[in-house]
């Protein structure tokens, strides 16, 4: 039988069987409002959830993860993928007109929207591995693995020259994105 894989807010992304977004991008995308409605699916339906650049838009992301938990299956696999609080770039100001905290996303007729920091910023917030981490746990799931990714989500290590020097301090300070995946018991 192939595995279930719930992609959540997965924007034009095709990773998955089951997509959810509050922007719907395409016909197969349901539309659900991430931070108050429970996802359309029952209890123990998936064999993954998969979630891209979600978990720092999240006002109560402890929700996030019950309800990710409550769709998986035993043994079922969540991934998520989420800035990483120590990138460089975060707190250096010279590089903020370079990158800043920014994102892109669909509106409800699939045009392309980016968004930088400002007033119409949704970032809630930005986490470590160790907060991740106890975001996981604490929700009773076992972690399976925990890296830094760089800005195009490979795992192959950081590749502009800026993003060499600082990892040759801290892979924490050189990667823009945590991956982090945690199986249900």
């Amino acid at each position: 039988m192939k595995p279930r894989i719930l992609n959540v807010g997965c924007g034009k992304e095709d990773y998955g069987t089951d997509f959810l977004d509050i922007y719907p991008s395409r016909k197969e995308v349901i539309r659900v409002d991430l931070q108050k409605e429970r996802f359309p699916f029952k209890n123990n339906a998936f064999d993954e959830v998969y979630s891209r650049s979600v978990f720092e838009h999240l006002k109560n992301p402890g929700k996030f993860i019950e309800e990710c938990k409550r769709v998986l299956r035993r043994k079922g696999k969540l991934t998520i993928i989420t800035d990483n609080a120590a990138y460089y770039k975060f707190h250096i100001d010279f590089f903020k007109k370079d990158i800043g905290v920014h994102y892109e996303r669909y509106d409800e007729n699939g045009k392309l929207i980016r968004i930088r920091s400002g007033p119409n910023d949704k970032h809630y917030l930005l986490s470590t591995t160790l907060h991740l981490r106890n975001f996981l746990l604490d929700s009773g799931f076992k972690i399976i693995e925990i890296k830094y990714l760089d800005d195009s989500y490979s795992e192959n290590g950081a590749k502009k020259p800026w993003d060499l020097f600082f990892s040759l301090f801290s892979n924490r300070l050189a990667y823009r994105f945590i991956k982090i995946v945690g199986e249900k018991p």
